[in-house]
């Protein structure tokens, strides 16, 4: 045996042995222990850590040393799978540790391990700061309890795979995972205020309610089962299940947007409410809602997906997919904001015509099926190409049917109005009512017409030619001479009128113009004076399209050439010059501009006779207006044929009183067109005339008063219509004459 003496050992070599094995134990005790672990543990600031926490540790300080430099952030693991663990929401923070917040500079906490973590809150706690997100995996369990509502921090992302107990309403960030949450009665969970874009694919239950909050997306593809209120307050709630809110009490949609992406169909059995403030709310999808429906937003049928065009579109569009939403309850608009959203392949739609229907309902376009509809607020109906550039055609018998309505209404005939144009090359497609269409069913069709820029165009050649006839084409230019010896002339006058076109011309029109106007000539000698005329007019007009009305208004420079041949008993008057107009068209669809213009001329004669006390003038004239405005006026490819011929005779007579100083006149014309397909505007199967200016007769009188030899004050005015159509209006003039 060896004794202790035998195995003495020097000194040194003890010392040595001592250390060797002090520093063996620290190694292998930091290789058994987990990565602090340790009460009161401090991680690094430049490495992700991770700090276990369990019932020994839970109230003692931990720090996760603030944000890490060159890291992804510390860790919090609630990890005790045999005591349950239980903490307030006040307990976590920034800053400084202390007995009262002990989990101090943490980015992420985990419960695993099949641990329950319970958090509870009190009226007036602040939310908890720092913690980015909670992840709760499988087999584990987070209860969040009290009445503060701030046990989690209102921005901390949810990752939850295990079970969520929401005891008392608590506001989040974010929810995703493949786990349950189980909201308690008369409580609610808001997830969402972080913006980000998250999937839920578990099971939602309880008897609570379930709020999406923030501008991101957050799909919900599990059969939920909870039974409190749904509301969307921002952002996108996307239904990714059948089922996915079919047990829901309440949907209540106040800003933001209801739509889903995958199920076929989605259900609703609650009332749902869409409302419309600051920002504008909507429900869309394939759904199926058997309860009422109030609403200011948006109604969009169709599941949710990339447009195809414009070319490169990567985001999606809630509705762009065809579908349906049927509501067997009521349906109610609640104010302005109101609408019907859809999509229509027009062409496809075309293509599938039989006798009895246009397309096919939730293939080729969008539809909406109703009950009864309650209230009398009109809903807008806004209608988009699926196609870029569509073809389109005629509808036949009703058109294509977009909304049904099975039951009662209380504003038959004016539920709904089209808010925008939906065309096809030379087509639009206007939304119609239609009652008893099946039954006692009624509906809403779009029908086919004449795109409204179509009958504008036509409308604007009769306006031109309206304004030059009523501004440009009077008598001013016949020279006259209070001196019996006149150099020349200079005059300047305002003239303004209205002229109102039936709807038997082709195109309602009620017009007004306006129209400034002057002139200068000079003695030529042998009787002849040369000269030049014109001036700056506008025209206003509402005129009566297949949508309805609209306005066409044009400004309009005239320029003219003249020469005038005057003697005793005969005078002669040529003009030849250029008109130019711009118009823009506005409708409750939009606007368009098109500009207008062409040669314009006359050619006048007329003999007097001196019969006393009155000299009678025969006057004959043949005037010409070519302006037009093209095949592509107003965006429309068409055809166009215009150039207008009239002749015009008339009988004039004129006066003298005071000493020859005031010189009235009186006439009376009637004027007929020589040219044939005037005001003619053709586009596919569609031809618009616009017949303005046949058969008209007029009558006017006036008088010129010389305030001296070289000054003279003229006024005028006159009534016209047509002898065949329904046409009538006046004009009236005022002006001033310099002689020298």
């Amino acid at each position: 045996m060896t004794t202790a003496q035998a195995r003495a050992v020097p000194f040194v070599f003890a010392n040595l042995r001592l250390s060797l094995m002090a520093t063996a134990s620290a190694g292998l005790l930091t290789a058994l222990a987990q990565p602090a672990s340790a009460a009161s543990c401090v991680t690094s600031n430049t490495v992700s850590d991770v700090c276990i926490i369990n019932l020994a540790n839970i109230t003692d300080t931990h720090d996760g040393q603030g944000q890490d430099t060159t890291a992804n952030g510390d860790t919090l693991q609630f990890n005790d799978n045999v005591n349950p663990l239980t903490v307030t929401g006040k307990q976590f923070g920034t800053g400084t540790a202390s007995a009262a917040k002990n989990f101090v500079n943490f980015e992420f906490a985990t419960v695993i391990n099949n641990t329950t973590l319970t958090i509870t809150s009190t009226t007036g706690d602040l939310a908890p700061t720092g913690l980015a997100s909670w992840t709760i995996d499988a087999g584990s369990t987070l209860n969040v309890s009290g009445t503060g509502g701030n046990a989690l921090g209102d921005t901390a992302a949810m990752i939850v795979n295990g079970t969520f107990n929401v005891i008392e309403s608590e506001t989040v960030g974010s929810l995703a995972g493949s786990g349950s949450v189980v909201i308690s009665a008369a409580e609610i969970l808001t997830a969402g205020g972080n913006s980000s874009n998250t999937t839920f694919s578990g099971i939602m239950s309880g008897a609570g309610g379930f709020t999406k909050a923030g501008n991101g997306t957050m799909i919900l593809s599990g059969a939920n089962t909870f039974t409190g209120a749904l509301a969307v307050t921002g952002g996108v709630l996307e239904i990714g299940n059948a089922n996915a809110i079919s047990t829901a009490s309440a949907v209540n949609i106040s800003a933001g947007t209801l739509s889903a992406k995958g199920p076929a169909t989605y259900t609703i059995n609650a009332p749902v409410t869409i409302t419309t403030t600051t920002q504008l709310s909507r429900l869309t999808g394939n759904a199926i809602i058997n309860n009422n429906v109030q609403s200011n937003g948006g109604l969009q049928p169709g599941n949710t997906s990339i447009p195809t065009w414009p070319t490169g579109s990567t985001v999606d569009n809630p509705g762009q997919d065809m579908g349906q939403i049927t509501i067997t309850g009521s349906y109610e608009a609640t104010g302005s904001f109101a609408y019907v959203g859809m999509f229509i392949d027009i062409d496809a739609a075309l293509a599938v015509v039989n006798p009895s229907s246009n397309g096919t309902a939730g293939t080729t376009h969008d539809f909406l099926s109703l009950n009864t509809i309650t209230g009398t607020v009109p809903t807008k109906f806004s209608v988009a190409s699926f196609d870029e550039v569509p073809v389109g055609g005629v509808t036949t018998g009703n058109g294509i049917q977009v909304i049904n309505i099975a039951g009662v209404s209380a504003n038959a005939g004016n539920e709904f109005y089209q808010g925008n144009a939906m065309v096809a090359g030379p087509h639009q497609y206007l939304l119609r009512y239609v009652a008893n269409h099946t039954g006692t069913q009624d509906g809403y069709f779009l029908q086919s017409a004449a795109r409204d820029e179509i009958f504008a165009q036509a409308a604007l050649l009769s306006a031109g030619q309206s304004l030059i006839r009523g501004c440009f084409r009077d008598d001013q230019r016949i020279p006259d001479s209070p001196k019996g010896a006149t150099y020349g002339r200079a005059w300047f006058g305002y003239r303004q009128g209205s002229t109102n076109f039936g709807a038997d011309t082709g195109v309602e029109q009620d017009q007004d113009f306006s129209c400034s106007t002057g002139g200068m000539d000079w003695r030529m000698g042998a009787g002849w004076f040369g000269g030049i005329s014109g001036g700056f007019g506008s025209s206003n007009s509402d005129i009566t399209v297949p949508s309805g009305t609209g306005q066409v208004d044009g400004d309009a420079r005239v320029v003219e050439a003249y020469a005038a041949f005057t003697s005793s008993a005969f005078f002669l008057n040529l003009s030849a010059g250029y008109a130019d107009m711009d118009w823009t068209y506005l409708s409750r669809f939009g606007s368009a501009a098109g500009t207008s213009g062409g040669f314009i001329g006359s050619a006048q004669a007329g003999v007097g006779l001196g019969l006393e006390p009155l000299a009678v003038k025969l006057i004959g004239m043949i005037n010409y207006d070519g302006t037009n405005c093209g095949d592509d006026c107003f965006g429309v490819t068409v055809s166009e044929d215009t150039g207008l011929i009239e002749a015009k005779g008339a009988l004039r007579f004129d006066g003298v009183t005071w000493g020859g100083s005031i010189r009235p006149w009186a006439q009376v014309a009637y004027s007929t067109v020589l040219s044939d397909g005037v005001n003619t505007i053709t586009a596919g199967p569609y031809t618009v005339v616009s017949d303005t200016n046949d058969e008209l007769l007029s009558i006017d009188a006036g008088l010129q008063s010389y305030l001296d030899e070289n000054l003279a004050l003229y006024l005028d005015g006159g009534y016209h219509e047509s002898l065949s159509k329904d046409i009538s209006g006046y004009r009236a003039g005022i002006g001033m004459k310099l002689y020298w």
